[in-house]
């Protein structure tokens, strides 16, 4: 199966670095990936969940999707203590219904029209 060798969790860094360079486009969430790409040059869509685009991500370089409604500051990356907790106020963040996921997909798929020659 070629997926396995291909999509291993096992990369390390440097390994993600150079995949994220070659490929034409990112789609990811807002973790260390999205930097990568950014910092190579590789165009991309985030989902952005708990955390807030302006302090995490690059809205001024990639495409932002963020669901709309009410979040709460989430101090996921500060304290390890009640940070479990504290996220759980922004569940609903990442949840989608059939419909909302495929305006994602469409969102996406007209980013990369624009971006990827």
């Amino acid at each position: 199966d070629w997926s396995s060798d291909v999509c291993s969790s096992d990369l390390d860094l440097r390994q993600w670095g150079a995949l994220i360079q070659e490929a034409d486009y990112f789609i990811g969430v807002d973790s260390v990936g999205q930097h990568m790409a950014r910092a190579l040059g590789t165009p991309g869509t985030v989902l952005i969940g708990s955390t807030f685009a302006k302090n995490t991500s690059y809205p001024d370089y990639f495409n932002i999707i963020e669901k709309p409604g009410i979040k709460k500051y989430s101090p996921i990356r500060i304290t390890g203590l009640d940070s479990v907790l504290a996220n759980r106020l922004n569940e609903n963040t990442m949840k989608f219904s059939d419909k909302e996921i495929n305006d994602l997909y469409n969102n996406i798929v007209t980013d990369i029209e624009k971006k990827v020659k």
